[in-house]
């Protein structure tokens, strides 16, 4: 009797994996390409919440300037940084929002350019805001991904020509 079961054990799994393998196997909850507009909405809810945040405006911005003072936790208030919190803003900014960003404009085509112009005008205001905060800081090598994974730094004043060039160009793109 074990002998019938096992021999239709085989005969079952040799058989059953022969047709609609693909098909059956392919997730309909597991997308492989996220929608453009999806990608937009989470850049630009992570950046405006990256830039406009508790940590970035209140923590840091908002004492340098002088706006407001702390009692607790002055360090940041003594113009005393913590290395690690802008790191990761800066990693914030640069592998999440803007490589989404980056990934939109790359993506689109003659039909969306909408699409297109609204990825261009965001990465634009997130550049500015990053020229702002640290100056000199990759842009017109940033954001190729594995072709160049050491970007020069341009000039402030290179960054906000190109951010000129970038708001014209999507300006023109919107229909």
């Amino acid at each position: 009797m074990k002998k019938i079961f096992l021999f239709l054990a085989v005969i079952i799994a040799i058989t059953g994996c022969e047709r609609n393998f693909e098909e059956i196997n392919t997730n309909p909850n597991d997308p492989t390409e996220v929608p453009a507009t999806n990608v937009l909405l989470s850049s630009i809810t992570s950046g405006l919440n990256r830039i406009h945040g508790a940590s970035m405006s209140m923590t840091y911005a908002g004492l340098w300037v002088q706006h407001y003072a702390k009692i607790q936790y002055i360090d940041e208030d003594n113009y005393n940084y913590r290395a690690d919190a802008m790191d990761a803003h800066w990693t914030g900014l640069y592998a999440g929002p803007l490589f989404d960003l980056q990934d939109i404009i790359n993506r689109s085509t003659d039909e969306t350019p909408n699409m297109r112009a609204a990825a261009m005008v965001l990465k634009a205001y997130y550049m500015g805001v990053i020229a702002d905060c640290w100056g000199n800081v990759p842009f017109s090598e940033a954001l190729l991904g594995n072709d160049e994974l050491t970007p020069a730094y341009d000039d402030q004043s290179a960054i906000y020509a190109g951010i000129d060039a970038m708001l014209s160009e999507a300006s023109a793109a919107f229909d």
